[in-house]
């Protein structure tokens, strides 16, 4: 996942990850944005959760978060890949 969060400061980029501290990461940044977000991937699905345990995170859902941040008046843009090899060219 390539995304770009537009802040009052430059713009933050997080790259490729799978792990824990990166969905954690990514979701730090999700809180200031004020303009414009951009997800771009391959596979992509509304069910996942940026904080961890589901549970005691329920708000950090990525559909709730874009959701939230939309009604705030911040533009979301979401691009999912049909093909593998159209995102990932070497």
């Amino acid at each position: 996942m390539v995304t770009t969060i537009s802040m009052p400061s430059p713009r933050c980029w997080k790259v490729q990850g799978s792990a824990f501290l990166f969905w954690y990461g990514l979701s730090l940044p999700c809180i200031s944005v004020i303009r414009m977000t951009l997800v771009k991937d391959w596979w992509l699905t509304p069910e996942l959760y940026l904080r961890r345990p589901p549970a005691y995170y329920p708000e950090w859902r990525l559909d709730r978060v874009l959701k939230r941040k939309a009604e705030q008046g911040v533009k979301i843009y979401v691009i999912v890949y049909k093909e593998v090899t159209v995102c990932c060219h070497r």
